[in-house]
């Protein structure tokens, strides 16, 4: 009749020991390194404070940078057309109102309908996160 659980080690498994080419006995090196300890100044603090848009169409690129500052919220705009000159602005607001009317008025609106809609409502959020 055969046992219906294995049968315990006698001695548990000693690790392999690897002999150098001078003959030294070397224990093997560890397969991981451990990870270093995060920090609150992480990468999700980053994402709270950080946001991207762009669209590509066949006219170019538009990229839009937002990040909420001590002194409101800064804003980088880039438009990369397919021929021409590259274009950047940096841009920073010291309230939701100025932030507002400059969307309103950013010609991206007419282009790109959904980018303007998501400019929109990544910077009204980003208002509400402390710096």
């Amino acid at each position: 009749m055969r046992p219906s659980h294995p049968a315990p080690l006698e001695a548990s498994p000693k690790r392999k020991e690897f002999v150098s080419l001078a003959g030294d006995a070397v224990s093997p090196r560890p397969r991981r390194q451990t990870a270093a300890p995060r920090t609150d100044t992480g990468s999700r603090t980053q994402r709270i404070n950080v946001r991207h848009a762009e669209a590509r169409s066949s006219e170019g690129e538009v990229h839009f940078f937002l990040q909420r500052i001590a002194g409101g919220l800064y804003v980088e705009r880039e438009e990369v057309p397919r021929r021409g000159t590259r274009t950047c602005q940096s841009l920073v607001f010291e309230s939701p109102a100025s932030f507002e009317r400059w969307c309103s008025d950013d010609p991206v609106r007419f282009r790109h309908p959904l980018l303007h809609a998501q400019l929109r409502r990544d910077g009204d959020a980003l208002w509400t996160v402390e710096p």
